[in-house]
């Protein structure tokens, strides 16, 4: 694992620990309020704008790994 900041030394240590046991509870509130958007009974709290900024990080991200260098999302139309 390396930053893409120059100067920047990797993280000693290995990478994430613990991260499942970190995140599990977040990841599991996340999946069933999910759940209850799917199926009807709470409305979504996630706008068109919000996907579509989603979406346009995800653009981002991608190009940032193809391109070998830091995306801003100001590159990417919106």
């Amino acid at each position: 694992m390396h930053s893409v900041e120059p100067g920047v030394p990797p993280p000693a240590g290995p990478a994430w620990p613990n991260f499942i046991e970190r995140f599990s509870d977040a990841y599991a509130a996340e999946l069933e309020a999910f759940v209850r958007v799917a199926q009807g009974s709470e409305p979504s709290p996630c706008t068109a704008y919000d996907g579509i900024q989603a979406l346009r990080i995800a653009e981002a991200a991608n190009r940032s790994l193809h391109d070998h260098r830091p995306v801003r999302l100001e590159e990417i139309p919106k």
